[in-house]
């Protein structure tokens, strides 16, 4: 029932019980226990239990007598009081006599409101454990007090000398990981010492309360510039980081970071995140920060295997939270810091398109897709970082290597008809997060139309000689019916040899095949065929024939090449190509790539579509060049490369995910070091642009007058609104010379694989 009555209020409890008294007319509420947990303190083997009261208690709620845990002894009980002695009249921490070993039930009797009301005789409430302990490390004046206010939520109390130099003096609530890990923390406040007191994220090597020169690295708020401290100073109004990465070694700030002062504290929406990516040879530790736990915004990398003692800290370290007062040195201040939504951090995915049901003709391949974002982003000089992986299930089962937004079965037969398809999206290491896509259905139709063939175009490659003609049937062939040399027949020509067009994954086009011949086809021709078979076992008319056409482009393997003569070009018709090429790279002093060219004289505007590329690895690279020479064994020339590489969602076959640029390179002396042209006097730099698969274009141009020689390069998304990368004259650079006035222009491709290995990109 509740009455109104005249009651004394206690505005503040302080340490010695003082209070201030008001006489207010008050409603008098029954109290209740409204949480009950356990927080044990390491560094003294202290066991305490944090009670949370429903309204504000008096003073006979600090009465040890008046709490009972069943097999413990509750030896004092205070109210949680913060560094600017005000305390939380509805907050007491018990101490008991032992630490719990589980959850428990707390009984309560005989204490009172405020207000004057009693709690109802034997209130109870079941209490669990934190799952984080607390410790006070190093140099301290005062034991730090953490209150434990439910799942991720604290309020600490810590002194300490500073998170710095070679020892530090912090209060650390902490747990432990294994390898790889992503910590998030909001710091909603700090009420501070100093102007640079502390409270953050830490990951330790060690925990010694008596020695804090552990290894270690910490990133933390510190006050605003309007918050005034204990000591009389104002805040350093900052978000910084400190690594030590020698044991009792000097704590620093790593070279590779934002810096101090760069970005200020967002009060109470300030959000820490810290993660680790380790194998063993190396171990990367990155910090980013947040002011909406959904755009992440990067502060910092270290990797003590690059510095100090140049080994990675063991597999399970120390992780929480870090606060410090930053007094030198100490005295009897506190920093009172509040933590909330402590925990690892899951991103949370969400699927925009899923594979839909497919219907396809027997022998033909089948390609599901599914396209996934989050809410969150991972921002480092502008360039968001990947978040997602892909596995793909077939009737529930995983299918080995589907690790793509898009699986393609590539020989879809009738037996396959009715297969359930669905693709497992999840956060990449060290983030966690995940949803699967609907299950999409395939249904394989038996073709039974005879095959003819629709395209034949002679494709020549100038490096090795050798005259190929690119063969496209109406449909799925039976392989092996359409590998017979016999079958095919050039007037004044011998066909050598036949193979499918198959792409950097192993994947064979069984309507696509690349026949080569004895000799450099002159003109036009005519393509006979007979005795093949379509996958659907329908044979071709006798005697189908095809008017073919020379592509007007030649093509070339230059530099260091996996295989001379194994890369292929696939001319689909006028401008269209499929691509395959090793090669070691487009870059430093040698390239390594294919090259399917032709020559330019002067001025010109060149452009290119780029629907997909299928990386072998991140820096794998598709566009266009302008290169003052043609050697097959010298990858030295000087020329002007603008390309594009794998989306940052795209793995390649080395495992390494995608650059995701437009990259302008050019080599300005034969032999010298390929460069990017200087930021930002006439480059708009790696990773400002991402690519945009299908619908990416590459525009080269030339204006030269034999004085002045520029080349420029732009992207666009539609092929109409077209944006300046960048612009390269070899008169002001390097050699002082103009490129000749006929060059070679075309596609380039390369691997990006050192040292080569058999694992080419297919350019479409």
């Amino acid at each position: 029932m509740r009455t109104t009555d005249s009651k004394r209020i206690p505005l503040a409890f302080l340490a010695a019980c003082s209070a201030l008294w008001l006489t207010a007319a008050v409603h008098a509420q029954t109290p209740t226990i409204v949480t009950a947990f356990g927080e044990f303190d390491s560094g003294t083997s202290n066991q305490f239990v944090e009670v949370t009261f429903s309204e504000a208690m008096n003073l006979d709620a600090l009465d040890p007598h008046n709490y009972t845990v069943a097999g413990y002894t509750v030896l004092d009980a205070k109210f949680f009081v913060n560094n600017e002695s005000v305390a939380s009249p509805n907050t007491v921490i018990l101490q008991l006599n032992s630490p719990l070993t589980n959850s428990f039930s707390l009984v309560v009797n005989n204490v009172q409101s405020v207000s004057g009301a009693t709690i109802a005789a034997g209130a109870s409430v079941a209490g669990t454990l934190d799952p984080l302990s607390s410790i006070d490390i190093g140099v301290f004046s005062l034991t730090g007090t953490t209150l434990y206010e439910g799942p991720g939520s604290y309020l600490v109390n810590a002194s300490g000398q500073d998170i710095w130099n070679n020892q530090d003096g912090f209060r650390y609530v902490y747990t432990t990981r294994t390898n790889n890990f992503a910590v998030v923390v909001q710091v909603p406040y700090i009420l501070p010492a100093d102007q640079w007191s502390k409270a953050g994220l830490m990951a330790r090597e060690a925990i010694d309360p008596s020695d804090g020169g552990s290894r270690m690295v910490a990133v933390f708020t510190t006050p605003l510039a309007t918050q005034l401290g204990l000591d009389g100073t104002y805040g350093e109004n900052s978000l910084s980081v400190a690594v030590r990465d020698t044991t009792d070694g000097g704590a620093y700030e790593p070279n590779d970071y934002i810096g101090d002062g760069a970005i200020a504290p967002v009060y109470p929406n300030q959000w820490l995140m810290l993660t680790r990516v380790t194998g063993g040879t190396n171990d990367l530790f990155t910090v980013y920060g947040s002011t909406n736990d959904a755009d992440w915004i990067w502060l910092c990398n270290f990797d003590p295997v690059d510095t100090g003692a140049s080994n990675a800290f063991p597999e399970v370290v120390f992780v929480g939270l870090c606060s410090s007062t930053d007094i030198y040195p100490p005295n009897n201040e506190l920093v009172t810091a509040s933590y909330q939504n402590f925990g690892d951090y899951v991103v949370h995915l969400f699927l925009t398109d899923s594979p839909t049901n497919t219907t396809v003709e027997s022998g033909s391949s089948a390609t599901f897709s599914v396209v996934a974002g989050a809410d969150s982003s991972f921002s480092m000089n502008g360039v968001t970082s990947p978040f997602v992986s892909y596995q793909w299930y077939t009737n529930g089962v995983v299918v080995s290597g589907a690790n793509a937004s898009i699986y393609t079965i590539p020989l879809a037969t009738t037996n396959l008809s009715g297969l359930q398809v669905y693709c497992a999206v999840n956060a990449i290491s060290p983030f966690t997060g995940s949803t699967n896509s609907a299950k999409a259905t395939l249904t394989v139709l038996e073709n039974p139309a005879p095959p003819t063939i629709v395209t034949a175009f002679a494709e020549y490659d100038s490096g090795t000689s050798n005259q190929y003609v690119d063969v496209t049937f109406s449909e799925a062939m039976n392989a092996s019916s359409i590998t017979d040399p016999a079958d095919y027949s050039i007037a004044g020509y011998t066909i050598t040899n036949v193979m499918l067009f198959t792409n950097n994954l192993g994947v064979g086009s069984t309507n696509k095949v690349i026949l080569e011949l004895s000799k450099p086809l002159t003109n036009s021709f005519t393509l006979v065929v007979t005795n093949l078979q379509s996958f659907s076992s329908v044979p071709i008319a006798a005697d189908t024939s095809a008017a073919g056409a020379v592509d007007r482009l030649n093509s070339i393997d230059i530099g260091i090449i996996d295989a001379p003569g194994a890369d292929t070009t696939y001319y689909e018709g006028p401008g269209s190509y499929l691509v395959n090429s090793s090669g070691q790279d487009i870059w430093n002093d040698q390239d390594g790539f294919r090259f399917v060219y032709t020559t330019r004289t002067n001025n010109f505007a060149v452009v290119v579509q780029v629907p997909y590329i299928l990386p072998a690895d991140a820096w794998s690279k598709a566009g266009l060049m302008a290169r003052e020479t043609i050697d097959p064994s010298d990858g030295g020339s000087r020329m002007v490369a603008f390309f594009t590489t794998p989306s940052a969602t795209q793995l390649g076959l080395d495992g390494t995910y995608g650059e995701n640029s437009l990259s302008f390179q050019v080599r300005d002396t034969t032999d010298g070091g390929a460069y990017e042209p200087p930021v930002p006097t006439n480059y708009i730099g790696d990773g400002v642009i991402a690519p945009s698969y299908p619908n990416q274009w590459l525009l080269l141009t030339r204006a030269t007058d034999g004085t002045n020689d520029a080349f420029t390069a732009y992207a666009s998304t539609n092929e109409i609104n077209w944006t300046w990368v960048g612009v390269f004259n070899p008169v002001t650079n390097g050699a002082d010379t103009p490129f000749p006035p006929v060059v070679n222009v075309g596609m380039c491709t390369s691997s990006d694989i050192y040292p080569p290995l058999p694992v080419p990109p297919e350019l479409a």
